[in-house]
């Protein structure tokens, strides 16, 4: 796994090397990366921020199995609805982040309970080879003065991490259908309660799954609980629960990225930057943009291909609604 900024220069420039070197010798190993999208919220730190990630998230395309996006505005919104904070600072993200992987990785480094490691995750979320851009959720972040104080369910826990409220990735529940989802316990969580809260779960109407995706939650747990940091104002918790999805909630960071990159270029803005100081030229850049718009393609794709099912699916039932009708009435 990679932990990397897809908008910087450095981060996602030395993350595409790395994973292009890694090509050869470990070519049979699974390359997963945790990648860090600008945000559409806050002034960019870096101004070609559109450009540095369309020619990352191509490279990721090309030489990594799966990657998990997220969003540092989506951690704030976490931050405001889990923690009641305000302000937040890059330590309180990095630690969030933190107890997200380490919930990914927990089965496979203790080896026990239900196991899952990364190419689990990867055969069970990646269902078609060009879908392999994924976003995480984490619930419960306590603050510390609350730790002992707030009741926590599992049931509660796992129904946020389908919402803005453990949402690692801008949130848009419009349309939202998921190709897969992982889940990951920890703590002082019995198989029955887990059984429980899948259950509560697939009931959701608000939770919804492709119609050609078999409608199932691969599930890891692991008894150890998560780790409480020294000096932090996250408190530690008997139980969490972890989220890793794909679904066509990726499409709003990356059209957001696609737009921003198309103003840029549209004006040639700060092309020099890249022409002169490197050995590319200008029709890459057109090139990266279309190949960069064939990935939002294939979700688009699907999401036309859903919508027309469920139109269908609906016709049916109409239809046999007003065949019940005809046949009652005939009575």
């Amino acid at each position: 796994m990679i932990y990397h900024s897809v908008g910087g220069g450095f981060g996602g420039s030395y993350a595409s090397y790395l994973l292009s070197q890694f090509e050869d010798d470990f070519s049979k190993v699974i390359k997963s990366t945790v990648s860090f999208l600008s945000s559409d919220q806050n002034s960019s730190s870096t101004i070609v921020e559109p450009y540095n990630s369309v020619f990352t998230i191509n490279q990721l395309k090309k030489f990594s199995d799966f990657n998990i996006f997220i969003d540092n505005h989506a951690l704030l919104k976490v931050c405001e609805n889990q923690l009641d904070l305000d302000q937040a600072n890059y330590d309180i993200f990095n630690r969030m982040i933190t107890q997200m992987v380490s919930s990914i990785t927990s089965s496979q480094r203790f080896n026990k309970d239900q196991f899952i490691d990364l190419l689990d995750l990867y055969q069970n979320l990646v269902q078609l080879p060009q879908l392999q851009f994924l976003h995480s959720s984490f619930a419960p972040f306590i603050s510390k003065d609350k730790e002992n104080t707030k009741i926590i369910t599992l049931s509660s826990i796992s129904e946020s991490l389908f919402n803005e409220v453990g949402s690692f990735m801008k949130y848009s529940p419009d349309h939202l259908k998921y190709f897969g989802a992982n889940l990951f316990f920890q703590g002082d969580c019995s198989y029955q309660e887990i059984q429980s809260t899948i259950t509560d779960l697939k009931s959701f109407k608000s939770i919804n799954f492709a119609d050609w995706v078999p409608f199932n939650y691969q599930i890891a747990f692991s008894q150890k609980s998560t780790i409480q940091f020294p000096n932090c104002e996250l408190g530690r918790t008997s139980k969490t629960a972890c989220l890793v999805a794909n679904s066509l909630q990726i499409l709003n960071p990356m059209k957001n990225i696609q737009s921003r990159f198309k103003n840029l270029y549209q004006r040639k803005c700060f092309l020099h930057w890249f022409l002169t100081r490197t050995d590319m030229k200008e029709s890459q850049f057109q090139e990266d943009l279309e190949l960069f718009s064939s990935l939002i393609l294939n979700y688009e794709e699907l999401k036309s291909i859903d919508q027309i099912q469920e139109k269908i699916n609906y016709e049916d039932e109409v239809s046999i609604e007003e065949a019940r009708d005809q046949i009652n009435d005939n009575k």
